[in-house]
């Protein structure tokens, strides 16, 4: 089993509304989208049977909040984007999210959402890297710290950090994407005076072989790779090689007569008629 969430514990969020006055802004907030239907009220509903304190699905296990089903999980996430849910880093970096910047549309997030991409642009991030840094590590730090942009710490971006190494590490170690979005958004923090600590190095340890470059290929496959590496080549010695005519002949320098070949001999016997 899963343990509970460790990064849990953060700003206390709103007060919510009484189950029934909740569940009624719930519908007015998916009949803006153009959403909702009786399985999305039904899911709220046991939700809140469960849950009357809605912040008291944060002290479940990660296996738990994880497994809600599709009609529960849009409640969630309204919980989550009008604060009255802080889960912690662990459910929100495992949790998948569809459109989640235009879910944060007339929140109070949309300003600081809008502002970092607009610098991340700046600094020449792609598109891709802007958009991407902003729905999956900034949105989660405003969620989870509770606070707007400019008043995020470098405590936040830490607590994020472990998260998202913990969840590669239950995959298999791998966590490459999370830590390229993550440095962006640091790099971004830091441009902005939002943060005075540098992002830290993005660079992987050294690794004593080169198997590690062979992702996706089979465990046999990429350790035959390995033994059939090509040594590298020799460095070429610096010593200057004597001329070629200037080598002396071991067998002259015995005092025995050298063999010259037919080519050579005929033509010292033209030189000398």
């Amino acid at each position: 089993m899963m343990p509970a969430p460790a990064s849990a514990a953060s700003a206390e969020p709103a007060r919510p509304a009484a189950g029934e006055a909740l569940l009624r802004q719930y519908a007015a907030w998916l009949a803006a989208r153009g959403r909702g239907n009786r399985c999305f009220a039904g899911g709220a509903a046991a939700f809140l049977r469960r849950w009357p304190d809605p912040q008291s699905f944060a002290a479940e296990p990660l296996e738990v909040t994880l497994a809600q089903d599709q009609q529960t999980r849009p409640f969630i996430t309204f919980l989550l984007l009008h604060d009255l849910l802080r889960p912690g880093y662990d459910y929100l970096v495992n949790r998948k999210f569809a459109s989640l910047l235009e879910l944060a549309r007339g929140t109070r997030m949309e300003a600081g959402l809008d502002e970092y991409q607009h610098a991340a642009a700046e600094l020449g991030f792609s598109p891709h890297v802007c958009s991407r840094s902003a729905e999956r590590v900034i949105i989660r730090l405003l969620i989870q710290a509770g606070r707007e942009l400019h008043h995020l710490t470098v405590t936040d971006l830490h607590d994020a950090e472990a998260a998202f190494r913990a969840r590669g590490e239950r995959r298999g170690g791998d966590w490459s994407n999370d830590r390229v979005f993550l440095h962006a958004a640091w790099a971004v923090l830091f441009h902005l005076g939002i943060t005075g600590v540098t992002p830290p190095n993005r660079r992987r340890h050294e690794h004593a072989g080169h198997a590690h470059h062979f992702g996706g290929v089979p465990a046999w496959l990429a350790a035959r790779f390995e033994r059939n590496r090509p040594a590298p080549p020799r460095a070429r010695s610096h010593r200057r090689q004597r001329p070629a005519s200037r080598r002396t002949d071991p067998i002259a320098e015995q005092g025995q007569p050298r063999q010259q070949s037919r080519s050579s001999y005929a033509a010292s016997a033209r030189f000398c008629t």
